[in-house]
């Protein structure tokens, strides 16, 4: 029988001047924790405690056991007890991973959609034909990867 994965996705140290997503991915959080730790901004460390930013769309995934999670997790990461605060409020200065990718994949289609409207061959088809692109029919070739 296999491992659980919980105890496979220890948190891994990681190197100074990581990014919240780094730390995030390093953590081996699982499930609504993790995707209560996307949805953070990172505001800071200092004094043993570390504040994130929950964005308050995702408050809903907000709860005591979660956050006390991360905070493990966090702890185990740096080596030394931590004390979380997040806070649930837009953070003008720092950007969720979440909201990251979804900015990275809006300007992935936007991208698409542009290269799309500027192929040579296309604009021929619109001209000769009247033909035009299916709104939400172009997305980008690699998935956004």
């Amino acid at each position: 029988m296999a491992a659980p994965r919980s105890a496979a996705a220890a948190p891994r140290a990681v190197e100074a001047g990581a990014s919240w997503a780094q730390r995030i991915e390093a953590l081996g959080l699982e499930g609504m924790t993790r995707q209560l730790a996307l949805f953070c901004a990172w505001l800071g460390e200092s004094a043993g405690e570390v504040r994130l930013a929950l964005e308050p769309r995702a408050k809903h995934l907000l709860t005591e056991e979660r956050r006390a999670a991360i905070e493990r997790a966090l702890g185990a990461q740096a080596g030394q007890e931590l004390r979380l605060k997040i806070d649930v409020a837009a953070a003008p200065d720092a950007i969720s991973p979440a909201a990251a990718e979804e900015k990275r994949v809006i300007e992935r289609q936007r991208a698409a959609e542009a290269a799309i409207d500027g192929d040579p061959e296309v604009r021929a088809f619109k001209e000769a034909f009247g033909a035009t692109v299916r709104p939400g029919s172009v997305q980008p070739v690699d998935g956004g990867k």
